[in-house]
């Protein structure tokens, strides 16, 4: 040890000079010993059948609802961001902008709320004017039918009549 001392090395870079004579040899192996030619007379082509999985279709239709609500908060915080745009116009998309997200917030809140009540598909939309509510189902029946309803009246300021609950069959 006092020999690397006399030259000026210490642990570390004893250490450091170690692991790149290691690394160097180990990319030297990788280099010979995998690059072995292949001759392409020997090769035969295998067709592998690709099973194309469905799409769930609550995942798909999420996804998209999702993303044109977050085109739309982008056209939002355009106009917001832009220079030219008038006070007033500004404080109205400012106020969209605010309801769009609170509106997408609302919605996976009931989702989740549906999903605890074994209504695991379920996609809620939320608009201006009423809620609407797809459930994957074999057939809901009125006690479910009011589950769904009481859990989007309290966690939105819409009434009865502006919930609207679309059943999905399998």
């Amino acid at each position: 040890m006092n020999v690397f001392k006399k030259l000026g090395l210490g642990k570390r870079q004893i250490i450091l000079s170690g692991l790149i004579i290691l690394i160097g040899i180990a990319g030297y192996i990788n280099f010979n010993y995998t690059d072995i030619p292949v001759e392409q007379d020997n090769i035969e082509e295998i067709s592998v059948p690709t099973a194309s999985l469905p799409v769930d279709e609550f995942v798909q239709l999420k996804a998209e609802r999702d993303t044109a609500k977050e085109q739309s908060i982008d056209v939002l915080r355009e106009i917001v961001d832009n220079e030219k745009t008038s006070k007033e116009e500004r404080d109205i998309a400012q106020q969209q902008m605010v309801t769009a997200v609170t509106n997408m917030e609302k919605e996976k809140i009931i989702e989740g709320l549906l999903s605890a009540k074994n209504f695991s598909d379920s996609i809620v939309y939320i608009s201006t004017d009423n809620v609407n509510v797809i459930v994957k189902t074999e057939g809901l029946v009125p006690t479910q039918i009011a589950q769904i309803k009481d859990i989007v009246i309290e966690n939105t300021a819409f009434g009865a009549d502006d919930i609207k609950i679309v059943e999905k069959n399998y």
